[in-house]
């Protein structure tokens, strides 16, 4: 895939969605463990008569990327590339199994990091806790690059969340914390053995699975 990315000026985005399912007699349920489901979305360019169109692979459930960046302008259905330090990507806040499978980000790696759900978020604004209009996002991650100094990650915000509720149940996602200081201050990416999506709907919080 292409790294570009066409930049546009922040204006609402109606993106097609282009489903591929695999297999016999396929059913739809209400809770999934896992999907066989992958597909590209296709955005219109406000730019140029071109598309750009993103493939979303079958999500992975098992865990989510956690990727906490300094100031970054989320927007729903918006792609995204933002760049991370080397020192910080895959390095902190991980196990040393996923720090060994991972860190090293190689095509199968790499491979693998896409199908994770994720969580997207700016640095919180009150340590440990954040306030009560700070939004976080969920998304997918769906391509990444590596640069001299730093990594660019390219993903694909879709739904938000309130970042004070993740800072109120950083315990039940695998989130390293202490009294008045959690991973939500400060800047890096990880990846956590946790399924993102029933955490969230134990709050209320649907988001778009297959994303």
């Amino acid at each position: 895939m292409s790294k570009e990315i066409i930049t546009t000026t922040p204006s609402p985005i109606v993106p097609t969605q282009c489903f591929t399912q695999t297999g016999d007699n396929n059913v739809q349920t209400a809770g999934i463990k896992n999907l066989s489901l992958s597909q590209t979305i296709i955005f219109p360019s406000t730019t140029s008569n071109q598309e750009e169109r993103i493939h979303i692979p079958t999500p992975d459930l098992s865990c989510f990327n956690l990727l906490i960046l300094e100031s970054c302008n989320f927007q729903s259905f918006r792609p995204t590339v933002e760049k991370i330090r080397k020192e910080v990507a895959l390095t902190k806040s991980i196990s040393d199994e996923f720090k060994s499978r991972f860190a090293c980000l190689n095509s199968k790696a790499i491979e693998e990091i896409t199908t994770f759900p994720s969580i997207f978020a700016n640095v919180n604004t009150v340590k440990g806790k954040s306030d009560s209009t700070q939004l976080a996002f969920y998304g997918r991650v769906y391509d990444v690059h590596i640069l001299d100094e730093e990594i660019e990650i390219s993903f694909l915000p879709t739904n938000p969340i309130p970042q004070k509720l993740l800072n109120n149940i950083v315990s039940e996602i695998a989130v390293d914390n202490r009294p008045n200081f959690n991973e939500f201050d400060r800047t890096h990416w990880t990846i956590k053995p946790i399924n993102i999506i029933e955490v969230l709907r134990k709050y209320r919080l649907e988001v778009m699975i297959t994303i």
